[in-house]
């Protein structure tokens, strides 16, 4: 059974430890910390002659793991477009997956970066205007 500290913290989640990942936010490398139940959301968005651009990720430390909601949307000429997915990544696997090699400031330390193993947590869901008036 689980005994609540405060402010919602239980026993264990209090025991689990901060999760630290390095992430590719606003075209580079960001080493993230978040503490146990901590969440953190970045975001932006950008107005073009046809409309606009925005992107948002929030990333959750849930105790075993961290989890990674996402979503991108604009509307240009071709109408309004949607797309977002929830990913899952265990504390042990956060640092597996090596940076890819033709992006730079790949490398922390002289090391290449580690990057989390994401793996998808339920299904992505994509949504495009015009084609759904086309019925497709």
């Amino acid at each position: 059974m689980e005994t609540k500290i405060e402010n919602g913290v239980t026993e264990s989640s209090a025991r689990a430890r901060n999760a630290r990942f390095w992430c590719w936010v606003a075209d580079g490398w960001v080493r993230l910390t978040l503490r146990p139940g901590q969440e953190l959301t970045w975001g932006r968005f950008s107005r073009d002659c046809e409309g606009f651009s925005a992107e948002t990720s929030t990333w959750r430390h849930v105790g075993q793991g961290v989890e990674e909601s996402w979503l991108h949307r604009g509307r240009d000429c071709d109408g309004y477009v949607e797309s977002g997915g929830l990913l899952f990544c265990p504390i042990d696997r956060l640092a597996a997956v090596p940076a890819w090699e033709d992006v730079p400031d790949n490398r922390h330390a002289g090391k290449l970066i580690g990057r989390p193993d994401w793996q998808k947590a339920a299904p992505d869901h994509c949504r495009d205007e015009y084609a759904e008036a086309a019925n497709f």
